[in-house]
């Protein structure tokens, strides 16, 4: 499956209210490579700004791609240009950007919040890690430097670990469901 992420949507959700730094932002990009290793995903991460005026490319494995837009165009225009190429592959938006969930919508790409894929991104380090449950830091890559595992453990403690901390209801079950919810369930489970 191929995930089209927008970079500083899913950094912020996953920080909240604190400002958002390189440091941060490296920490983000070894836990998405260490997650598309574990799911088998390409990504796709996509931010504003970068170190040049025009697009520039940063190749982490064979799975996962961080694209810097440059100064002069948006990661959403980036973004959506993406989607416009996605024609028959399997591809999943993750952002909270409405205007890139319509785009998405229109291309019939499936979207997902940036807070359920940080839920389910964090979930899975915790599950990974459920024998080292101690106050200390603990490492969570053997082969990260000690700020990303720091930057991980800070990020993994506002993510919540069950589906009825995040406030999730069940609702009485229709018998049959659309084309499109079937769609979106084989995603979700693929996620």
């Amino acid at each position: 499956m191929y995930l089209i992420i927008d970079g500083y949507n899913l950094l912020k959700t996953m920080l909240g209210a604190q400002e958002s730094s390189e440091k941060k932002k490296s920490g983000l990009i070894a836990a998405l490579v260490s997650y598309a290793r574990r799911k088998e995903h390409t990504i796709s991460v996509v931010f504003d700004g970068g170190l040049t005026q025009h697009l520039s490319q940063e190749y982490y494995g064979t799975r996962v791609r961080v694209v810097h837009a440059g100064y002069h165009k948006s990661a959403d225009d980036l973004i959506k240009k993406l989607l416009h190429e996605t024609k028959d592959r399997e591809c999943v938006l993750i952002s909270s950007d409405n205007e890139l969930i319509e785009a998405a919508y229109y291309h019939n790409v499936i979207a997902v919040d940036a807070s359920a894929f940080a839920h389910v991104l964090g979930e899975k380090e915790y599950k990974k890690n459920a024998h080292q449950r101690d106050a200390t830091l603990r490492k969570l890559n053997e082969h990260a430097e000690h700020e990303i595992d720091e930057l991980m453990e800070e990020m993994s403690r506002n993510i919540p670990l069950k589906h009825e901390e995040v406030g999730l209801r069940r609702t009485r079950a229709r018998t049959t469901q659309s084309k499109y919810e079937k769609r979106i369930m084989k995603v979700l489970k693929k996620l």
